[in-house]
């Protein structure tokens, strides 16, 4: 091989080193309305209140048997497994199951363990489904 190409091959491996160890370029936060459902489900979250957790649900997310009770009982179990919330980073954005759902995705660190957040946002901007997957 040419010199050249062991130069070009070093940049492009010494290029992939920084996006490895440095995250590469950072992703655009989410959007306003995408950001204040998220905090309202942190702020609930941290301080075990269902009502403010639950602040912008979907009347689907009351279905099932699912009332403010039945969360306030989850976040107390969630906490008591995983701990507190400490931090979290977002990650992205997708489609939702439906034409203009989206899907929002945030890394969560508590306490005692760290979770993917994937919350989807119906047309209305309401919370169609929460998943908090290890």
């Amino acid at each position: 091989m040419k010199k050249s190409t062991f130069a070009v091959l070093g940049l492009v491996a010494a290029i992939g080193v920084v996006f490895f160890f440095f995250g590469g370029c950072e992703k655009p936060p989410p959007p306003y309305d995408a950001q204040k459902v998220f905090e309202n489900l942190r702020e609930g979250f941290m301080v075990q209140d269902a009502f403010t957790y639950c602040r912008d649900f979907g009347e689907g997310m009351f279905q099932d048997g699912n009332s403010l009770n039945s969360y306030q009982a989850e976040i107390r179990k969630m906490t008591n497994k995983i701990g507190q919330w400490q931090a979290e980073k977002y990650l992205g954005e997708g489609n939702g199951p439906m034409p203009d759902y989206k899907t929002y995705h945030w890394k969560i660190y508590f306490s005692n363990d760290k979770r993917d957040l994937f919350l989807t946002l119906d047309d209305k901007n309401k919370v169609y489904e929460i998943i908090y997957r290890p």
